[in-house]
Protein backbone atom coordinates (compact mmCIF):
# COMPACT_ATOMS: atom_id res chain seq x y z
CA UNK A 1 0.00 0.00 0.00
CA UNK A 2 1.43 3.38 -1.04
CA UNK A 3 0.41 6.55 0.76
CA UNK A 4 -1.45 8.98 -1.45
CA UNK A 5 -2.53 12.63 -0.97
CA UNK A 6 -5.90 11.71 -2.49
CA UNK A 7 -8.54 9.16 -1.62
CA UNK A 8 -9.89 6.95 -4.31
CA UNK A 9 -11.69 3.63 -4.75
CA UNK A 10 -9.74 1.11 -6.78
CA UNK A 11 -11.56 0.03 -9.87
CA UNK A 12 -10.77 -3.23 -11.55
CA UNK A 13 -10.74 -2.75 -15.28
CA UNK A 14 -11.33 -5.83 -17.44
CA UNK A 15 -11.43 -6.26 -21.18
CA UNK A 16 -13.80 -8.93 -22.52
CA UNK A 17 -14.33 -10.43 -25.94
CA UNK A 18 -16.38 -13.31 -27.32
CA UNK A 19 -14.83 -16.70 -26.83
CA UNK A 20 -12.51 -17.46 -29.60
CA UNK A 21 -12.92 -14.00 -31.15
CA UNK A 22 -10.88 -10.74 -31.15
CA UNK A 23 -7.79 -12.47 -29.78
CA UNK A 24 -5.59 -10.11 -31.79
CA UNK A 25 -7.04 -7.10 -29.98
CA UNK A 26 -6.43 -8.61 -26.54
CA UNK A 27 -2.90 -9.61 -27.53
CA UNK A 28 -2.15 -6.08 -28.69
CA UNK A 29 -3.44 -4.61 -25.42
CA UNK A 30 -1.29 -7.07 -23.42
CA UNK A 31 1.81 -6.15 -25.44
CA UNK A 32 1.28 -2.43 -24.84
CA UNK A 33 0.81 -2.99 -21.10
CA UNK A 34 3.96 -5.11 -20.91
CA UNK A 35 5.97 -2.40 -22.76
CA UNK A 36 4.58 0.39 -20.52
CA UNK A 37 5.38 -1.55 -17.35
CA UNK A 38 8.91 -2.31 -18.50
CA UNK A 39 9.76 1.44 -18.96
CA UNK A 40 10.04 3.33 -15.67
CA UNK A 41 9.59 6.64 -17.51
CA UNK A 42 6.44 5.59 -19.34
CA UNK A 43 3.07 7.25 -18.97
CA UNK A 44 1.93 4.22 -16.94
CA UNK A 45 4.29 4.96 -14.07
CA UNK A 46 3.96 8.74 -14.50
CA UNK A 47 0.20 8.37 -14.02
CA UNK A 48 0.66 6.15 -10.94
CA UNK A 49 3.16 8.63 -9.45
CA UNK A 50 0.86 11.57 -10.12
CA UNK A 51 -2.35 10.04 -8.77
CA UNK A 52 -1.01 7.82 -6.03
CA UNK A 53 2.02 9.80 -4.68
CA UNK A 54 0.89 13.25 -5.82
CA UNK A 55 4.33 14.21 -7.34
CA UNK A 56 6.30 13.66 -10.48
CA UNK A 57 9.04 11.26 -9.53
CA UNK A 58 12.44 12.27 -10.84
CA UNK A 59 14.13 9.46 -12.69
CA UNK A 60 17.79 10.03 -13.37
CA UNK A 61 19.29 8.99 -16.70
CA UNK A 62 21.61 5.99 -16.76
CA UNK A 63 24.73 8.07 -17.29
CA UNK A 64 24.10 9.73 -13.90
CA UNK A 65 24.93 6.64 -11.98
CA UNK A 66 26.69 7.03 -8.60
CA UNK A 67 30.07 6.16 -10.12
CA UNK A 68 29.83 8.75 -12.88
CA UNK A 69 28.52 11.33 -10.43
CA UNK A 70 31.51 10.70 -8.17
CA UNK A 71 33.92 10.99 -11.11
CA UNK A 72 32.35 14.30 -12.17
CA UNK A 73 32.61 15.67 -8.63
CA UNK A 74 36.28 14.61 -8.41
CA UNK A 75 36.97 16.24 -11.79
CA UNK A 76 35.35 19.51 -10.70
CA UNK A 77 37.38 19.50 -7.46
CA UNK A 78 40.61 18.91 -9.43
CA UNK A 79 39.77 21.76 -11.83
CA UNK A 80 39.07 24.15 -8.94
CA UNK A 81 42.28 23.08 -7.19
CA UNK A 82 44.24 23.63 -10.42
CA UNK A 83 42.81 27.14 -10.84
CA UNK A 84 43.61 27.85 -7.21
CA UNK A 85 47.23 26.80 -7.70
CA UNK A 86 47.53 28.95 -10.82
CA UNK A 87 46.01 31.96 -9.03
CA UNK A 88 48.37 31.51 -6.08
CA UNK A 89 51.32 31.39 -8.50
CA UNK A 90 50.14 34.53 -10.27
CA UNK A 91 49.73 36.31 -6.91
CA UNK A 92 53.30 35.36 -5.93
CA UNK A 93 54.67 36.56 -9.28
CA UNK A 94 52.78 39.87 -9.14
CA UNK A 95 53.72 40.38 -5.48
CA UNK A 96 57.38 39.88 -6.30
CA UNK A 97 57.12 42.27 -9.28
CA UNK A 98 55.40 44.86 -7.09
CA UNK A 99 58.06 44.47 -4.41
CA UNK A 100 60.80 44.97 -7.02
CA UNK A 101 58.99 48.03 -8.41
CA UNK A 102 58.57 49.54 -4.94
CA UNK A 103 62.26 48.97 -4.15
CA UNK A 104 63.28 50.59 -7.44
CA UNK A 105 60.90 53.51 -6.82
CA UNK A 106 62.28 54.01 -3.31
CA UNK A 107 65.81 53.92 -4.67
CA UNK A 108 64.98 56.52 -7.34
CA UNK A 109 63.23 58.71 -4.77
CA UNK A 110 66.27 58.45 -2.51
CA UNK A 111 68.58 59.44 -5.35
CA UNK A 112 66.27 62.35 -6.23
CA UNK A 113 66.34 63.55 -2.62
CA UNK A 114 70.13 63.45 -2.68
CA UNK A 115 70.17 65.24 -6.06
CA UNK A 116 67.76 67.85 -4.71
CA UNK A 117 69.97 68.44 -1.68
CA UNK A 118 73.04 68.79 -3.91
CA UNK A 119 71.18 71.16 -6.22
CA UNK A 120 69.98 73.37 -3.37
CA UNK A 121 73.52 73.41 -1.94
CA UNK A 122 74.72 74.88 -5.25
CA UNK A 123 72.47 77.92 -4.79
CA UNK A 124 73.27 80.69 -2.30
CA UNK A 125 70.78 80.54 0.54
CA UNK A 126 72.32 82.52 3.41
CA UNK A 127 70.78 85.97 3.74
CA UNK A 128 72.00 88.62 3.90
CA UNK A 129 74.77 87.15 1.74
CA UNK A 130 77.14 90.12 2.10
CA UNK A 131 76.58 91.55 5.59
CA UNK A 132 79.40 94.08 5.22
CA UNK A 133 78.08 95.49 1.92
CA UNK A 134 75.37 98.04 2.68
CA UNK A 135 75.17 99.47 -0.85
CA UNK A 136 72.63 96.85 -1.92
CA UNK A 137 70.29 94.25 -0.49
CA UNK A 138 69.45 90.98 -2.26
CA UNK A 139 67.13 88.09 -1.53
CA UNK A 140 66.06 84.98 -3.50
CA UNK A 141 63.80 81.93 -3.21
CA UNK A 142 63.29 78.79 -5.27
CA UNK A 143 60.52 76.19 -5.10
CA UNK A 144 60.87 73.22 -7.48
CA UNK A 145 57.66 71.61 -8.74
CA UNK A 146 59.35 68.19 -8.39
CA UNK A 147 62.12 66.90 -6.15
CA UNK A 148 64.64 68.25 -8.63
CA UNK A 149 63.87 71.23 -10.84
CA UNK A 150 65.40 73.26 -13.62
CA UNK A 151 65.10 76.81 -12.29
CA UNK A 152 68.19 78.55 -11.02
CA UNK A 153 69.38 81.79 -9.52
CA UNK A 154 72.78 83.00 -8.44
CA UNK A 155 74.62 86.14 -7.36
CA UNK A 156 78.27 86.78 -6.63
CA UNK A 157 80.78 89.63 -6.47
CA UNK A 158 82.97 89.71 -9.57
CA UNK A 159 85.18 92.24 -7.80
CA UNK A 160 84.72 94.85 -5.10
CA UNK A 161 82.64 97.10 -7.37
CA UNK A 162 80.63 94.65 -9.52
CA UNK A 163 77.85 92.28 -8.54
CA UNK A 164 76.59 89.68 -11.01
CA UNK A 165 73.09 88.26 -10.48
CA UNK A 166 71.24 85.79 -12.69
CA UNK A 167 67.99 83.86 -12.92
CA UNK A 168 67.12 81.09 -15.37
CA UNK A 169 64.73 78.32 -16.35
CA UNK A 170 65.91 75.07 -17.98
CA UNK A 171 63.59 73.58 -20.60
CA UNK A 172 63.14 70.28 -18.74
CA UNK A 173 62.66 69.00 -15.20
CA UNK A 174 64.30 66.36 -13.04
CA UNK A 175 67.93 65.28 -12.82
CA UNK A 176 68.89 66.16 -16.45
CA UNK A 177 67.60 69.71 -15.93
CA UNK A 178 69.47 69.98 -12.63
CA UNK A 179 72.73 68.92 -14.32
CA UNK A 180 72.16 71.40 -17.15
CA UNK A 181 71.39 74.09 -14.57
CA UNK A 182 74.58 73.33 -12.61
CA UNK A 183 76.64 73.46 -15.78
CA UNK A 184 75.12 76.83 -16.79
CA UNK A 185 75.70 78.32 -13.35
CA UNK A 186 79.30 77.14 -13.24
CA UNK A 187 80.04 78.51 -16.70
CA UNK A 188 78.65 81.94 -15.82
CA UNK A 189 80.64 82.12 -12.59
CA UNK A 190 83.83 81.19 -14.44
CA UNK A 191 83.38 83.44 -17.47
CA UNK A 192 82.17 86.45 -15.44
CA UNK A 193 85.64 86.81 -13.96
CA UNK A 194 87.00 87.31 -17.51
CA UNK A 195 84.27 89.42 -19.17
CA UNK A 196 82.77 92.67 -17.89
CA UNK A 197 79.48 92.77 -19.88
CA UNK A 198 76.44 90.55 -19.59
CA UNK A 199 76.15 89.89 -23.33
CA UNK A 200 79.83 88.94 -23.58
CA UNK A 201 79.37 86.43 -20.77
CA UNK A 202 76.33 84.84 -22.41
CA UNK A 203 78.04 84.68 -25.82
CA UNK A 204 80.64 82.30 -24.41
CA UNK A 205 78.18 80.41 -22.19
CA UNK A 206 75.88 79.82 -25.18
CA UNK A 207 78.73 78.49 -27.31
CA UNK A 208 79.66 75.99 -24.59
CA UNK A 209 76.08 74.86 -24.06
CA UNK A 210 75.28 74.54 -27.77
CA UNK A 211 78.25 72.33 -28.68
CA UNK A 212 77.34 68.62 -28.65
CA UNK A 213 73.95 69.38 -27.13
CA UNK A 214 72.47 65.98 -27.99
CA UNK A 215 69.78 66.34 -25.33
CA UNK A 216 68.45 69.46 -27.15
CA UNK A 217 67.97 71.17 -23.79
CA UNK A 218 68.14 74.94 -23.43
CA UNK A 219 67.83 77.55 -20.72
CA UNK A 220 66.14 80.94 -20.69
CA UNK A 221 68.13 83.35 -18.56
CA UNK A 222 68.70 86.93 -17.41
CA UNK A 223 72.25 87.95 -16.65
CA UNK A 224 72.73 91.34 -14.98
CA UNK A 225 75.79 93.15 -13.63
CA UNK A 226 75.46 95.98 -11.10
CA UNK A 227 78.23 98.58 -10.90
CA UNK A 228 77.91 99.28 -7.21
CA UNK A 229 79.33 102.81 -6.98
CA UNK A 230 77.22 104.22 -9.84
CA UNK A 231 74.06 102.11 -9.79
CA UNK A 232 74.45 101.20 -13.47
CA UNK A 233 73.01 97.83 -14.41
CA UNK A 234 73.84 96.12 -17.68
CA UNK A 235 71.58 93.16 -18.43
CA UNK A 236 70.81 90.62 -21.16
CA UNK A 237 67.49 88.81 -21.49
CA UNK A 238 67.99 85.46 -23.25
CA UNK A 239 64.44 84.31 -23.97
CA UNK A 240 63.38 84.93 -20.38
CA UNK A 241 60.57 86.94 -18.76
CA UNK A 242 61.65 90.60 -18.66
CA UNK A 243 62.76 92.05 -15.30
CA UNK A 244 60.58 94.48 -13.35
CA UNK A 245 61.83 97.85 -12.10
CA UNK A 246 60.30 99.15 -8.87
CA UNK A 247 61.03 102.84 -8.28
CA UNK A 248 59.94 105.14 -5.49
CA UNK A 249 56.72 107.06 -6.19
CA UNK A 250 56.26 105.19 -9.50
CA UNK A 251 54.27 102.22 -10.66
CA UNK A 252 56.33 99.04 -11.22
CA UNK A 253 57.19 98.53 -14.89
CA UNK A 254 58.68 95.86 -17.10
CA UNK A 255 62.13 96.71 -18.44
CA UNK A 256 62.76 96.55 -22.17
CA UNK A 257 63.66 93.13 -23.48
CA UNK A 258 66.92 92.59 -25.39
CA UNK A 259 65.08 90.13 -27.65
CA UNK A 260 67.67 87.39 -27.47
CA UNK A 261 67.17 83.63 -27.80
CA UNK A 262 67.57 81.07 -25.04
CA UNK A 263 71.01 79.61 -24.41
CA UNK A 264 71.98 76.26 -25.90
CA UNK A 265 70.05 76.41 -29.19
CA UNK A 266 72.22 78.20 -31.78
CA UNK A 267 75.96 78.32 -31.30
CA UNK A 268 76.73 81.45 -33.33
CA UNK A 269 74.26 83.90 -31.69
CA UNK A 270 75.66 87.25 -30.58
CA UNK A 271 73.73 88.54 -27.58
CA UNK A 272 72.90 92.17 -26.85
CA UNK A 273 72.67 94.14 -23.61
CA UNK A 274 70.62 97.01 -22.19
CA UNK A 275 71.57 99.45 -19.47
CA UNK A 276 69.75 101.43 -16.79
CA UNK A 277 70.75 103.52 -13.80
CA UNK A 278 69.29 102.59 -10.45
CA UNK A 279 68.42 105.44 -8.12
CA UNK A 280 68.78 104.95 -4.38
CA UNK A 281 65.92 102.75 -3.19
CA UNK A 282 65.16 101.31 -6.65
CA UNK A 283 64.52 97.58 -6.81
CA UNK A 284 64.87 95.04 -9.62
CA UNK A 285 62.57 92.01 -9.46
CA UNK A 286 63.51 88.89 -11.49
CA UNK A 287 61.34 85.76 -11.69
CA UNK A 288 60.69 82.60 -13.71
CA UNK A 289 57.48 81.79 -15.59
CA UNK A 290 56.34 79.51 -12.77
CA UNK A 291 55.08 82.75 -11.18
CA UNK A 292 53.05 84.28 -13.99
CA UNK A 293 51.92 80.92 -15.43
CA UNK A 294 50.52 79.55 -12.17
CA UNK A 295 46.86 78.48 -12.57
CA UNK A 296 43.98 78.27 -10.14
CA UNK A 297 41.08 75.81 -10.01
CA UNK A 298 39.14 77.93 -12.56
CA UNK A 299 42.04 77.59 -15.05
CA UNK A 300 42.85 81.28 -14.71
CA UNK A 301 46.47 82.38 -15.09
CA UNK A 302 48.20 84.48 -12.45
CA UNK A 303 49.52 86.64 -15.34
CA UNK A 304 52.02 89.46 -15.70
CA UNK A 305 49.43 92.15 -15.00
CA UNK A 306 48.47 90.55 -11.68
CA UNK A 307 52.16 90.33 -10.76
CA UNK A 308 52.61 94.07 -11.38
CA UNK A 309 49.54 94.86 -9.29
CA UNK A 310 50.70 92.71 -6.38
CA UNK A 311 54.21 94.18 -6.52
CA UNK A 312 52.71 97.67 -6.49
CA UNK A 313 50.97 96.84 -3.19
CA UNK A 314 54.29 95.81 -1.61
CA UNK A 315 56.65 98.16 -3.45
CA UNK A 316 57.76 99.91 -0.26
CA UNK A 317 58.80 96.68 1.48
CA UNK A 318 62.35 95.40 1.78
CA UNK A 319 63.49 92.66 -0.61
CA UNK A 320 62.91 89.86 1.91
CA UNK A 321 59.29 90.80 2.62
CA UNK A 322 58.53 91.69 -1.00
CA UNK A 323 59.80 88.35 -2.31
CA UNK A 324 58.00 86.26 0.31
CA UNK A 325 54.75 88.21 -0.14
CA UNK A 326 54.71 87.62 -3.90
CA UNK A 327 55.40 83.92 -3.41
CA UNK A 328 52.59 83.75 -0.86
CA UNK A 329 50.16 85.53 -3.19
CA UNK A 330 50.97 83.14 -6.04
CA UNK A 331 50.22 80.16 -3.79
CA UNK A 332 47.01 81.74 -2.51
CA UNK A 333 45.93 82.38 -6.09
CA UNK A 334 46.62 78.76 -7.10
CA UNK A 335 44.55 77.51 -4.14
CA UNK A 336 44.64 73.69 -4.12
CA UNK A 337 46.00 73.28 -7.67
CA UNK A 338 49.36 71.46 -7.51
CA UNK A 339 52.38 73.48 -8.60
CA UNK A 340 53.06 72.57 -12.23
CA UNK A 341 56.29 74.51 -12.79
CA UNK A 342 59.32 75.56 -10.80
CA UNK A 343 59.26 78.99 -9.19
CA UNK A 344 62.32 81.17 -8.64
CA UNK A 345 62.51 84.83 -7.61
CA UNK A 346 65.48 87.10 -7.01
CA UNK A 347 65.06 90.69 -5.79
CA UNK A 348 67.79 93.34 -5.56
CA UNK A 349 67.46 96.80 -4.01
CA UNK A 350 70.06 99.51 -4.56
CA UNK A 351 71.03 101.36 -1.36
CA UNK A 352 74.35 103.18 -1.99
CA UNK A 353 74.67 104.85 1.44
CA UNK A 354 72.67 106.58 4.16
CA UNK A 355 73.07 110.02 2.56
CA UNK A 356 70.40 109.03 0.02
CA UNK A 357 67.88 108.00 2.65
CA UNK A 358 67.69 104.35 1.64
Amino acid sequence: VVRSPINFSPVELRFAAPMGGNDDILTTIDQHLIRLKSNKNSGYYQSINLWIEGVNKLVLPKWMSPLWTLLIIVFIILVIAGFNIILQWQVRVKTEALRTTIEAKEKIEGELRVASTIQMDLLPKNFPPFPDRLEFDIYAVIEPAKEVGGDLYDFFLIDANHLCFIIGDVSDKGVPAALFMARTKTLIETIATQKSKSNEILNIVNQNLSVNNDSMMFVTLICAILTIDTGKVGYTVAGHNPPILISKNKQPEYLSNTGDTALGIFEDIQYKSNELILNPGDTIFLYTDGVTEAFNAQHQEYSESRLLADISCDSGKNVNILTKNILKKVKEFSELVPQSDDIAIITLQYKPDKRYGS
